[in-house]
C-alpha cells in the first residue's frame, strides 16, 4: 500500500511541477515540452492507480477469514467489549 501511495504521489508531484513550469515558461517550445511531461505524468498516474491489486491489499490489511463460509465473530466481540466500557 505504501509503495502505491508513494508512486502515485511521485506522479502527482511531477505533474504539478510540469504544469507550473508550463505556466511560467518564457518561450512556447519549453511550454510544449512541459505539456508532454505533464501528459506522461497523467498517463503514469492512471496506470499506477489502475493496475494496483486492491483486493490483495485488502487481504493484507484486513485479516479476512480463510474459510468464507465461517462466520467471523471478531467484529461483534470487539463491539460488545467497546459497548461494555
Amino acid at each position: 500500500m505504501e509503495k502505491l501511495v508513494s508512486r502515485a504521489g511521485a506522479w502527482v508531484v511531477v505533474l504539478f511541477l510540469a504544469v507550473m513550469a508550463m505556466a511560467l515558461a518564457v518561450d512556447s517550445g519549453f511550454a510544449v515540452h512541459m505539456g508532454i511531461v505533464a501528459l506522461a505524468a497523467v498517463i503514469g498516474l492512471v496506470f499506477t492507480v489502475g493496475s494496483a491489486d486492491y483486493a490483495g491489499m485488502a487481504r493484507g490489511l484486513l485479516k479476512m477469514p480463510t474459510d468464507l463460509t465461517r462466520y467471523d465473530d471478531d467484529p461483534v466481540r470487539w463491539g460488545v467489549i467497546a459497548t461494555v466500557f
